[in-house]
């Protein structure tokens, strides 16, 4: 027996409700790679009325959803981190903000770069972005677990941020994967997601200072 693992979109802004338009689903690996399993690739998965279910093997997956909004410009659902076992039924709802979400307050949040200090485990992760009508950011990192690590830091005066959080018990390698979700402490809904592969530098000694 497999697991079958069933993904519902939530309405744009509404989370209580699922939508019931057409959307696509895709599932990535825990490297941020669009998983593949016995020749089967789960990226762009077909999902009428907001709904996609199928068999899925034990591990650790990203969920992310994309479709078209009223107006046909392309949106996105958030990511979700979800475990699957051995068998039975896992379910994953995915929000996805409405037209009063992406902007709230005029806040708006952009992850510039996303550096591994040190290799091949890096020992900190470096988060630089930019912030409008935001003062204070908060880093929340995953890569190869769900565990994540995090980090408050605040904005300065030219809307620059740099935020370092610490890689323990976080399994995170260079060229791995890596998601970074960074918000503003004061308006939650003011959010922005990163996820590729890790780039590392090596950790020079004023780094391991500051670290």
């Amino acid at each position: 027996m497999a697991a079958i693992l069933n993904v519902w979109i939530a309405k744009p802004g509404d989370p209580c409700y699922v939508d019931d338009h057409e959307w696509v689903v895709t599932i990535f690996d825990s490297d941020g790679n669009v998983y593949q399993y016995a020749g089967t690739s789960y990226g762009n998965l077909g999902a009428p009325q907001a709904f996609w279910a199928g068999t899925i093997p034990p591990g650790c997956y990203v969920v992310q959803g994309s479709g078209r909004d009223a107006n046909g410009k392309d949106i996105q659902t958030d990511h979700a981190i979800v475990e699957v076992g051995c068998d039975g039924l896992v379910c994953v709802r995915l929000y996805v903000a409405g037209p009063g979400d992406s902007n709230p307050n005029g806040c708006e949040i952009k992850i510039t770069d996303v550096i591994g200090i040190g290799s091949p485990s890096p020992t900190a992760i470096r988060i630089t972005g930019t912030a409008v009508n935001c003062n204070q950011i908060e880093v929340k990192v995953s890569c190869a677990t769900t565990s994540t690590g995090s980090a408050v830091t605040s904005v300065s005066a030219n809307g620059q941020w740099t935020a370092n959080v610490n890689t323990s018990g976080l399994s995170c390698r260079c060229n791995g994967g890596v998601v970074v979700h960074a918000s503003c402490t004061a308006n939650p809904k003011c959010t922005t997601t990163f996820k590729s592969k890790l780039i590392c530098k090596k950790e020079t000694a004023r780094q391991k200072s500051r670290l």
